[in-house]
């Protein structure tokens, strides 16, 4: 279970005016003993509570890597309550608090219920930095701390396979006659030279499978097309930084 008490430290509601081109506000806060900065501004209603956490995507960002406001705009822009992510981490070390751990986070679909979002704000300068790496693993520890149990720990990118995955198995269990080829893959799809053959296979299955699909059956394909289309690289080779930094459960 999270921890109320640790939650309510983490991040203020206070309205501020929400609006397109909206200003955050900054101030420094703490989650258990570690130091962070809280971005203050006010969440659309649209809310999911979240009241336990076991895993903790990566996730990273060039174009709007300058500073919290420019996600928060973004993903206004994209109708969502708020940052999706929990928290930004940037090459100086510094950690954003950008939504509060006791709602659910808006980073990887279909795995958003039990997870934190981890944003890295240009995550090459970010593996390369060790005071974001070592603040990555102080955030990691903290979480650690406050779930009881040790985190799993993914790239955005198993976080997208894994889903594609579920959805492929529910759709195999639904029909008969052929089934979609089942997703093989493991924690280094995160890599370019295992993700890009990876997604060209399942490209490649989709068209073969449009042939042989029953009709009645095409809605739920759909799906499976749709996600197999959205599937891209998160962050990349610098997830295994961090990932080795803090040795977790993957």
């Amino acid at each position: 279970m999270v921890e109320k008490t640790i939650i309510k430290n983490l991040n203020s509601r206070a309205a501020v005016p929400n609006q397109i081109g909206e200003q955050l506000i900054y101030r420094p806060g703490k989650i258990g003993d570690l130091s962070i900065t809280e971005c203050i501004y006010e969440l659309k209603p649209d809310l999911t509570p979240m009241d336990h956490f076991d895993t903790v995507y990566l996730h990273n960002t060039f174009k709007h890597s300058a500073n919290p406001g420019n996600i928060l705009n973004f993903h206004r822009r994209l109708g969502w309550s708020g940052i999706g992510y929990h928290f930004a981490i940037k090459e100086d070390g510094t950690i954003f608090s950008t939504r509060p751990i006791d709602v659910q986070g808006a980073h990887v679909y279909g795995r958003n219920n039990g997870s934190v979002g981890i944003v890295l704000m240009d995550v090459n300068k970010c593996a390369a930095s060790q005071k974001a790496r070592t603040s990555f693993a102080s955030l990691y520890d903290t979480l650690t701390e406050i779930s009881a149990s040790p985190l799993n720990l993914h790239s955005h990118t198993f976080g997208q396979f894994d889903f594609l995955d579920k959805l492929v198995i529910d759709f195999n269990s639904k029909i008969d006659g052929p089934k979609f080829p089942k997703i093989k893959f493991d924690a280094s799809v995160y890599d370019p030279e295992n993700f890009i053959p990876l997604r060209n296979q399942i490209a490649e299955n989709v068209m073969r499978y449009r042939r042989v699909c029953p009709k009645k059956s095409l809605e739920d394909f759909s799906r499976i097309v749709y996600f197999a289309d959205k599937l891209k690289i998160c962050p990349g080779q610098g997830y295994a930084a961090f990932a080795k930094e803090v040795g977790a459960p993957r």
